[in-house]
């Protein structure tokens, strides 16, 4: 399995620092990583190039190869460098490469590398139910923080993730990632009058981030479908039905006998990362309409709004960046999990939602 850690971690320090400089490591807490396959794991270190550049910490990183005929179970520890200058900072690197026949031996390898005197977290780059290996380390971290990729089945997921046990301990890093979209359409909402703009309109448009040469059929569209699941729990909308085409999700809802619906598609973006939602376009009555997007950068989003007789002007909103700054990092491993994260999932947890997906 082909690595590529020193372009992700950083380089490894073998030689003393030079004059003038000096060198620091820093823990704050211990981070374990697992990811299995390669498209999965490359993403997983540039999250934890990411982390450890705003909070450095001991990472414990576990790559498995599903994929090998080959039986195997190899570990590294080094010191790598994650900032540069006068001052370099450097966290402990704990290297686990593993084919799947022998994962059952990896917790002897990780628990005693954890201190009682340093928080622990986990992140997992799949479904938690998809690597046994999370339930068997659960007790020993804080925090499970996972990011999933497109989900074979919605319905499913979501009522795995309702039924863990412990699951106040469990971060959704695709939902974290909807929290500039939930604040800015929190505001933008914020009067009475905003709202009845809402509940007028008549159809919702969801655009979410893909690369030029990933189909439709392997896009992650989770944070899409987290984003208006959120807005049907909070409307209160019911669903009519669900109908998944080859280049678009298009769901319909009613309130009030009042029909309308939501479309979630991908767009080719240059400024968000793969599945990040990019715009929000609501139509309604009245000519009403309104159109918030990512226009310039990842920290600010434009908000056009206009009806039959009134155009405002258009004013920006500054959400932070959720893809290099410090925010996403706070997110997941500070703030408490969302009180309305259980009602959206609730949402896609029903029948409509319970089936398999296209092939990916």
């Amino acid at each position: 399995m082909q690595m590529y850690e020193d372009e992700l971690f950083g380089t490894l320090s073998t030689t003393p620092s030079p004059e003038g400089s000096n060198m620091l490591r820093a823990s704050l807490f211990t981070l374990i990583v697992i990811a299995q396959d390669q498209e999965r794991i490359a993403h997983a270190q540039n999250l934890v190039h990411l982390i450890a550049q705003k909070y450095p910490c001991k990472i414990i990183f576990i790559a498995i190869d599903s994929e090998t005929k080959e039986s195997f179970l190899r570990r590294q520890c080094s010191h790598r460098c994650i900032t540069e200058g006068k001052t370099s900072i450097t966290c402990d690197l704990l290297m686990i490469e593993t084919s799947v026949e022998e994962i059952h031996k990896v917790p002897f390898l990780i628990i005693p590398e954890l201190s009682s005197d340093q928080p622990v977290f986990l992140l997992v780059a799949h479904e938690p139910e998809e690597i046994p290996l999370v339930n068997i380390l659960e007790p020993y971290v804080g925090r499970v923080v996972f990011e999933a990729p497109r989900v074979n089945n919605i319905g499913a997921f979501a009522a795995s993730i309702l039924a863990l046990p412990h699951r106040a301990k469990y971060v959704d890093l695709n939902w974290a990632k909807t929290k500039p979209w939930r604040e800015s359409l929190s505001r933008v909402f914020s009067t009475s009058e905003k709202l009845l703009h809402l509940n007028m309109s008549n159809r919702i448009d969801i655009r979410y981030s893909k690369n030029t040469d990933v189909s439709f059929e392997r896009v992650s569209d989770a944070q899409a479908l987290l984003l208006q699941a959120w807005l049907s729990s909070r409307l209160n909308w019911i669903l009519v039905s669900i109908d998944e085409q080859k280049d678009h999700i298009h769901i319909k809802y009613t309130k009030d006998n009042k029909p309308f619906s939501v479309v979630l598609f991908p767009t080719d973006n240059n400024i968000m990362e793969e599945g990040s939602i990019t715009s929000i376009e609501i139509a309604g009555e009245n000519e009403v309409h309104y159109l918030l997007s990512y226009e310039q950068d990842d920290r600010h989003i434009a908000v056009h709004a206009s009806t039959h007789d009134r155009c405002e002007m258009p004013y920006t909103l500054f959400v932070g960046s959720f893809q290099k700054g410090r925010a996403l990092a706070s997110e997941i491993f500070q703030q408490a999990m969302s009180e309305q994260y259980l009602p959206s999932l609730k949402v896609l947890s029903s029948t409509a939602w319970q089936k398999k997906r296209a092939s990916i």
